[in-house]
């Protein structure tokens, strides 16, 4: 049974939980996200950087609004989209990827207006979020990926991170930069490392790229 969620402001659960697609609906077409090779999930994201939100979702390439403007408790507005970095090769993820990124988000002109609910089924929530002109993607705050497809991946810890990031990885890391949540580049280091010193990094969220001999992995990270 699905109940809904209501209130005055920005649900705290769009912040509190990474969300994961299930379906993409493009005129009136169902889509389901790729789960390959390249691929475990597609995910989103809604981030708090001080006083702004933003709207983050990543397939191999990653994706990221502008702050989010006239945002209540079920809608929300862009100005602008950006690419941040990232490789597909696959043409099953490429052709994903550009409905999602070029069909979805950006849609008409700008400025992009979204509206959203969250729902429940049974201890899962459930988000769906519409574009203006009426296609909508829907969402779970966990994954049901095909577990057969994931593989050891390299990830960064902890976070939030104070001094020392680590990564645990089987992977060969050729490369590692750091990017502000706008997607300025910070830091860069183009060796295997372990142990990445970030005391001197000012305190925010930031994203983190990876590259390792087997692909790219992107990750937020908090710094306190």
């Amino acid at each position: 049974m699905l109940f809904t969620f209501k209130g005055m402001a920005q649900d705290p659960e769009l912040f509190e939980n990474t969300w994961y697609l299930e379906n993409l609906n493009i005129n009136s077409v169902d889509y389901s996200p790729p789960v390959n090779s390249e691929v475990d999930n597609v995910f989103l994201e809604f981030i708090e950087d001080g006083n702004d939100q933003f709207l983050y979702s990543e397939v191999c390439e990653a994706i990221q609004s502008s702050p989010l403007i006239n945002f209540d408790d079920s809608s929300f507005t862009v100005s602008d989209f950006f690419i941040l970095f990232g490789d597909c090769f696959l043409t099953e993820t490429i052709n994903f990827q550009s409905l999602y990124f070029e069909d979805f988000f950006p849609h008409g002109s700008s400025p992009y207006v979204f509206t959203y609910e969250i729902t429940t089924d049974g201890s899962n929530k459930v988000l769906t979020i519409t574009n203006a002109l009426g296609d909508f993607a829907v969402y779970h705050n966990i994954s049901l990926s095909n577990p057969s497809f994931i593989e050891n991946k390299t990830i960064a810890y902890p976070s939030p991170v104070k001094d020392e990031l680590r990564f645990s990885t089987q992977e060969n890391i050729l490369s590692i930069t750091l990017y502000t949540i706008a997607g300025e580049k910070l830091h860069y280091v183009d060796k295997n490392l372990q142990v990445l010193d970030l005391s001197l990094i000012p305190s925010g969220i930031f994203l983190l790229e990876i590259e390792t001999d087997r692909g790219t992995v992107i990750q937020k990270i908090v710094k306190e």
